[in-house]
């Protein structure tokens, strides 16, 4: 795997109470399937203040425990449980790791070494000595890196007196905000104090979190640098333990200090789940009068004044911008109307009966007096009553319930009619604020002004499908993002406030939480541009009144089609004859150069006979007039109604006048007997419980020495490493595979093996097919939106049977329309 940034992979871990206790921790089991064969053992942590750490790790089962010198490692650096660990492999065994307290915020890192020799001061040299001890007072020094492609970076090599403002010592920028007597009091004993240092600090050089962490006092106080959360959502989040039960229970709110003469009152909550305290109503203000930008960094110091009281010392990120096009000034004035619109309440449980809207938001747009709101999220809305008090009334707890809010949810409010006075709603889970916050992926609008919102997570073959969508006034938006998979958290941006349908693919996760967000934003329909929907989890969606299209019937002869040229490649080694001659080892004819197996006259087995197996056994029985067993849970009518009605008499006649063996068939009783008996299988079952690693070491052993395995199906259908061995102590044993059990990656040793062929899951990748998937799951969602009748037959979900049925044309395709009561179709 390649260590560049640009490659790199990142994973989170939470800290859990038995973590701590028992001194371990386990990778993430996809990270360990995917990457784990290039990790040595002890493996190394980078830390940000440059300290490493050498970790040894064990394997037990199909986990990896990091276990040695990591209970060591959880001391030094105090983890707590609900802490947060983000990995990113750097390659060569080496993990960059930055750990993020339960608030969401980066640790302050000890040095792992006792000293630190000859620190840099104003005064000369000096030897500084450094002790770890367990704080509860991190700082935030983490930024979430982002791609953009609004503008270039700034051009770091131009000279320091080109920058944009004037360079102010740390004294400065003190006395400027420090001269104003301001009183200090011994704090709380749940939080560590800071004892001032000696050493004086550079007077003309530093980032602004730099100068920050320069900043000294006998008072607790905690650093935050400016990010767009607290700049442009008008939220803070504080370290909990700088406000006390005991004075949450008497105050509901801090006041600010820059000057002894002007305060700001600000609100806060704390959230009973996560214990994470935030600033809300009133940070809006201070952000605008201090002018806050992006990137400065304040440092907020607990003083003795009456309530609970910071001072707040500014480090203006000026001075770290080298190209006048990256001042302070960063925020587009287009920005600053767009934040002019919005304001958030994050949901207590007090709120769950009434909540305080912010009057200062009120009265700046004229609505102060007004007595009711309306509240739109997605395609519903609530007339919302309101009190002299701004507090909502009658029709808050119906919109409470009817939108499912929870405590710790947060709403975004834009106001988007100031007439009617409606407010536009988004609701973000506590636990997907984080994925909602970060740039949305980037994507391509077809049909901008259309009434419904269809989002596509891929780029799909065609215009066939675009084209359906812009016809019924849909406005189409399609990622364009070059991720081979999309994150939860990508696809939860895409979906935003407002969403009608998502189309989406095999590789997505779709479970509750995805689900969660669709009917939030308004969804009702969600199709795979595929046959299987595995990767759906069917409960959720018809929790949410989601249906879950897929693509059959489409794909059904382009399939077997594969499957029957990985047949034919397997049984005439046409692969180990490619890369022969392509290697120069060709001399000439020799008798025994890559002999095969003749497929006329051998029995193929087909499990699972729906519309795949039975198109494959077709092919199969009908071209190369092999004999044919099957087994399925049910009877194949189509395929037996083939081989009885329409081939078998014509042929089977013409083999007798012949002198030669009629053809045979029959439908096995077992699954075991098609084992046995065939030369060529074909796995063709749908991927469940009851059919993951239906074919294991056991049901290998029972195949024949020379047979050949063919799976177009689902690559978790045979275990693959119980395949590898049974390929390397049977040479004459092959296997064509087009899917994989971990895929997009194969077990270790299988792509070594000359008994193996392997393609990249393209069994349905002719361009007629993948632009007829396309188009039928598009018309999958439209079809939901619209109210078209469904095809029922998919709903049929039994292991072998859901391929069964040939759908009708131009008919959506709904898994679960029995479940949400959609209309059957009569074509």
């Amino acid at each position: 795997m390649s260590s560049g940034d640009g490659n790199a992979v990142h994973f989170f871990k939470k800290i859990h109470e038995d973590t701590l206790r028992n001194g371990d921790l386990r990778i993430p089991r996809s990270f360990v399937i995917k990457y784990w064969q290039d990790i040595s053992n002890p493996l190394h942590l980078l830390l940000p203040k440059g300290a490493e750490w050498e970790v040894k790790w064990r394997k037990v089962g199909a986990d990896i425990w990091l276990f040695d010198k990591w209970k060591k490692f959880a001391e030094f650096y105090s983890l707590d449980e609900n802490d947060l660990l983000m990995f990113k492999y750097v390659g060569m065994s080496r993990f960059e790791l930055v750990i993020l307290h339960q608030a969401g915020l980066e640790i302050m890192y000890p040095l792992k070494e006792a000293t630190l020799d000859n620190a840099e001061n104003g005064n000369g040299n000096s030897s500084l000595h450094f002790k770890k001890t367990k704080s509860s007072l991190p700082r935030c020094r983490f930024s979430k890196k982002v791609k953009t492609n609004c503008r270039n970076p700034p051009n770091i090599s131009e000279d320091v007196t080109n920058r944009s403002g004037p360079s102010h010592s740390i004294k400065e920028e003190l006395d400027e905000q420090n001269a104003n007597g301001f009183h200090s009091t011994k704090f709380q004993k749940r939080v560590t104090k800071r004892k001032p240092s000696a050493c004086n600090f550079s007077t003309r050089s530093g980032t602004a979190m730099e100068r920050a962490e320069s900043f000294r006092s006998k008072n607790p106080f905690f650093i935050r640098k400016m990010q767009p959360s607290y700049i442009q959502r008008h939220m803070m989040t504080v370290p909990n333990s700088f406000i006390t039960e005991d004075e949450e229970d008497e105050h509901d709110g801090v006041t600010l200090w820059t000057s002894e003469s002007r305060p700001w009152h600000v609100e806060f909550y704390r959230n009973n789940s996560s214990n994470q305290i935030n600033f809300t109503t009133g940070w809006k203000n201070f952000v605008k009068d201090n002018n806050l930008r992006l990137g400065d960094v304040c440092v907020f110091e607990k003083i003795k004044k009456s309530g609970i009281s910071f001072k707040v010392i500014i480090f203006r990120h000026r001075e770290e911008s080298s190209s006048p096009r990256f001042s302070d000034h960063s925020i587009p004035e287009c920005k600053e109307r767009e934040l002019e619109n919005h304001f958030s309440v994050c949901i207590k449980p007090k709120d769950f009966n009434s909540v305080n809207l912010p009057r200062d938001f009120l009265k700046n747009h004229g609505i102060r007096h007004s007595n009711a709101v309306i509240l739109e999220v997605g395609k519903k809305s609530w007339n919302v009553k309101l009190d002299s008090y701004c507090r909502s009334t009658s029709g808050w707890r119906e919109f409470i319930r009817e939108c499912q809010l929870k405590s710790g949810d947060i709403c975004l409010f834009e106001l988007i009619d100031k007439k009617k006075m409606v407010f536009e709603v988004t609701i973000v889970p506590l636990h997907t604020f984080a994925a909602f916050m970060a740039k949305p992926v980037s994507i391509e609008v077809w049909n901008p002004n259309g009434k419904y919102r269809v989002i596509s997570t891929k780029s799909m073959p065609g215009t066939r499908w675009i084209n359906l969508l812009i016809q019924n006034d849909c406005r189409l938006e399609i990622c364009t993002e070059k991720k081979t998979i999309l994150s939860v958290e990508d696809i939860i941006a895409l979906i935003g406030s407002k969403c009608d349908g998502v189309i989406g693919q095999l590789t997505e996760d779709w479970g509750e939480e995805l689900f969660s967000a669709l009917s939030r934003a308004g969804g009702k329909a969600f199709s795979n541009m595929a046959v299987g929907y595995n990767n759906v989890n069917v409960d959720a969606a018809n929790k949410y009144g989601v249906a879950v299209g897929n693509t059959p019937g489409v794909l059904t002869e382009t399939t077997a089609e594969l499957a029957a040229s990985l047949t034919l490649a397997a049984a005439r080694r046409i692969v180990e004859a490619d890369e022969f001659m392509r290697a120069g080892l060709y001399d000439g004819w020799l008798p025994h150069l890559f002999v095969g197996n003749l497929l006329k006259g051998q029995t193929v087995g087909v499990i699972g006979a729906g519309r795949i197996g039975s198109a494959y056994a077709r092919m199969m029985v009908e071209g190369f007039k092999m004999n044919l067993i099957y087994f399925d849970l049910y009877q194949s009518t189509r395929l037996e109604k083939f081989v009885t009605g329409m081939f078998l008499p014509t042929y089977g006649a013409f083999l007798k006048a012949s002198g030669e063996t009629p053809v045979t068939w029959k439908r096995a009783s077992t699954m075991d007997e098609v084992l046995q008996e065939a030369d060529i299988i074909s796995l063709h079952p749908v991927l469940d419980k009851t059919t993951y690693h239906l074919v294991n070491k056991e049901r290998l052993a029972k195949m024949k020495k020379e047979a050949i395995l063919i799976n177009c199906s689902r690559g978790p259908v045979i275990d693959e490493a119980a395949l590898v061995e049974h390929l390397k102590e049977n040479p004459l044993f092959r296997v064509g595979l087009d899917v994989f059990e971990d895929e997009p990656y194969m077990k270790p040793g299988l792509a070594e093996l000359k008994n193996a062929i392997v393609v990249p899951h393209i069994a349905s990748a002719s361009k007629w097919t993948r632009e007829g998937m396309a188009t039928l799951a598009a018309l999958n969602v439209l079809g939901k939106i619209k109210g078209y009748p469904v095809w029922f037959d998919a709903n049929r979900v039994e292991p072998f049977l859901n391929e069964n049925a040939q759908p009708p044309a131009a008919c959506p395709s709904i898994v679960n329309a029995k479940a949400l009561g959609l209309p059957s179709s009569k074509l």
